[in-house]
C-alpha cells in the first residue's frame, strides 16, 4: 500500500492560485452585492480565510515577513487570526486620533462586533 506523498512545493501554490482565482468568480458573480468595495473587501477576506486554514478547499499556511537574501525568516508566523481581524482593521471604521500601530492606520476605537 502506498503512503500518501506530501505535495510538492509547485502543487501548494498552484492550488492556492486557483483556490484565489474560483474566490474571484464567486465574488465577482455574487449577485446580492452591487458595491466594488464590498466585493473587493470579500475576496480579500476569503483569501485570508485560506491563508489562516479556515477554508475546506484548502490547507493553511504560514504568513511571515521574508527574511534577507539568504533564506526566508519563519517568525512571527502571523496567519490563523488574519480574517477574524479583516473587517475591523477597515480604514472607513477606524479612528486615525485615537493612536497609531506601525502600519501607519489608527487604532479602532471598538471592539469589532462578534458574530454568532
Amino acid at each position: 500500500m502506498n503512503e500518501p506523498q506530501e505535495p510538492t512545493e509547485e502543487e501548494v501554490r498552484n492550488a492556492l492560485l486557483d483556490h484565489i482565482w474560483r474566490m474571484v468568480d464567486y465574488w465577482l458573480e455574487e449577485p446580492k452585492m452591487m458595491d466594488v468595495r464590498e466585493k473587493l473587501a470579500s475576496l480579500a477576506f476569503s483569501i485570508l480565510v485560506a491563508l489562516d486554514g479556515s477554508s475546506a478547499s484548502i490547507q493553511g499556511f504560514l504568513v511571515a515577513p521574508r527574511g534577507d537574501d539568504e533564506g526566508c525568516h519563519r517568525e512571527p508566523d502571523i496567519s490563523g487570526c488574519l480574517h477574524d481581524v479583516w473587517y475591523s482593521r477597515d480604514p472607513r471604521k477606524v479612528d486615525t486620533d485615537s493612536g497609531d500601530d506601525d502600519t501607519g492606520v489608527g487604532i479602532p476605537d471598538t471592539e469589532p462586533p462578534v458574530s454568532p
